[in-house]
């Protein structure tokens, strides 16, 4: 029996609990229950993993920064990139690592597989954005890569664009 098939009480008392949990209703009314247990066990799975690698990148942050502070209190407005030149010995080589750490755990699984020629768009406008310094929003995104072509399906744009910088903020 699908979710949506259950009598009303027991229906919205679930819709309730799926809302609540973040998860979309669209999709979950259609399920059974087993496979919506199933769906919650991994969304569970997805949470635990996305904190693990926030808490990882924070981390990782936290100790970089700790080299930084003193450098930092003497050239306050030094580029984090150019840092390590005032290191010296461990403490330069550990900087180094951590910087090397930080770009891998910042770069984003990007889509392989039936990739259209937007997904390219979309990751090229997110770079240039990036690369500008002035931040980078889901809407100055989508706004560049329709730009460049109208007929770019917009909201698939929108999600994939979500995703890329919910996935580099660390927040999935």
């Amino acid at each position: 029996m699908l979710i949506r098939d259950l009598p009303t009480e027991q229906r919205e008392q679930f819709r309730a609990w799926v809302e609540r949990a973040g998860q979309p209703w669209e999709v979950i009314q259609g399920l059974t229950m087993y496979e919506a247990h199933d769906w919650m066990q991994t969304c569970v799975e997805d949470s635990s993993a996305r904190l693990e690698r926030m808490l990882h990148r924070l981390a990782v942050q936290e100790e970089l920064f700790a080299l930084a502070d003193p450098v930092n209190e003497r050239y306050p407005d030094l580029p984090m990139e150019k840092v390590e030149y005032f290191l010296h010995g461990k403490q330069r080589a550990r900087f180094q690592e951590l910087m090397r750490e930080l770009a891998e755990i910042s770069k984003v699984q990007l889509i392989t597989r039936d990739r259209q020629p937007w997904h390219g768009a979309a990751e090229e406008a997110i770079c240039c954005g990036l690369e500008q310094g002035g931040g980078c929003t889901v809407e100055d995104v989508v706004d560049a890569v329709l730009a460049r072509d109208p007929a770019y399906p917009g909201e698939q744009v929108r999600r994939y664009v979500e995703y890329i910088l919910e996935t580099a903020a660390g927040m999935r």
